[in-house]
């Protein structure tokens, strides 16, 4: 199957035809992989290698299937099966102690088809993170279908990503005699938009409309100097690598998100400097110092004050001439 792209020129008179495989491969990882589509027994694989940042085409066999796999040229440690003829994203799990995981991302259009794109994991790739704030028990987890379990520790967190993405991505956990079933929504993230999707199949796009976290504008004249700064994100992670909660302190959503009505700084000062002409003067003036919002109340100190800074050598006449009279 191939993609067309018809488009019109710049002069309006040449019409450009664009033929594209309809799936490409995008290793966007920082390892040379290979990928293979998943067939029946009777079938060989093929494995095709890509290097790191590199584009190859892909020509499935299957396409109502859609299944296949991809592993590490250097050990040929492979991950489980997984569609690619679906919009969606996951994180891999690859039995390697230097690379855990492999992030794939599968990005489906009308016009251009479907684009399988590797990248490698950072943490917060994991669909999952529990943590177990028991402080004597522990708690075994699985996921649905699966036999295989594992066991988080008291007072311990773990990355948790599927075992198996063909399977229902759903998790059983088991403390003592009680076990439960936890079942977890999709969210997806298209640059600054969210879709939330609950049980029932109800989807919901949230916009978010974050200010930068550093902003500062300087503008000035023959005579005049103004410096603006705003430190509009703190967030302050635990310095230890292991530990219950990573980040101590974050900034959390205002409530004037997704409205015309702009965010307030965490922290602003600004400073305006005028120098007279023909003189040794500078006079420094407006400077809020200080400007705190911590949750819902803001602590403000604003103060107006002149500074005169008189030459060494403008003083020393002055006096020279005191002396002299």
């Amino acid at each position: 199957m191939v993609c067309i792209d018809i488009v019109t020129s710049s002069f309006g008179m040449t019409k450009i035809l664009t033929l594209a495989p309809s799936t490409i491969v995008i290793n966007k990882s920082t390892i040379e992989i290979e990928v293979a589509e998943t067939l029946s027994q009777t079938e060989e694989e093929y494995w095709r290698s890509t290097s790191m940042l590199q584009i190859i085409p892909f020509w499935p066999r299957n396409m109502q299937d859609g299944v296949m796999r991809v592993r590490y040229t250097h050990n040929r440690i492979s991950s489980t099966a997984f569609v690619f003829n679906q919009k969606h994203r996951t994180l891999l799990r690859m039995d390697d102690e230097e690379r855990p995981a492999l992030q794939v991302e599968i990005i489906a259009t009308d016009f251009d088809g479907f684009r399988i794109v590797f990248g490698d994991y950072m943490i917060g790739d994991s669909p999952v993170l529990l943590v177990n704030c028991l402080k004597h028990l522990p708690i075994a987890l699985s996921q649905a279908e699966d036999v295989r379990t594992q066991v988080l520790r008291p007072l311990h967190y773990v990355y948790y990503t599927w075992i198996d993405p063909l399977k229902p991505q759903a998790l059983v956990i088991a403390c003592l005699d009680h076990n439960a079933s936890i079942e977890l929504n999709d969210v997806s993230f298209h640059g600054d938009t969210a879709e939330l999707t609950d049980h029932q199949g109800h989807r919901v796009r949230v916009k978010r409309q974050p200010l930068d976290g550093f902003w500062i504008g300087f503008a000035w004249s023959t005579s005049n100097a103004a410096l603006h700064v705003r430190i509009n994100r703190v967030q302050i992670d635990n310095e230890h690598e292991f530990t219950l909660f990573p980040v101590v302190l974050n900034p959390i959503v205002s409530k004037a998100a997704g409205t015309d009505i702009p965010g307030k700084p965490f922290i602003e000062l600004s400073m305006f400097k005028t120098t007279i002409a023909r003189s040794n003067t500078t006079h420094i003036n407006r400077i809020p110092i200080g400007r705190l919002l911590a949750a819902d109340v803001e602590f403000s100190r604003s103060t107006r004050c002149d500074f005169k800074i008189e030459l060494l050598r403008t003083k020393k006449r002055s006096i020279h001439n005191s002396e002299s009279g």
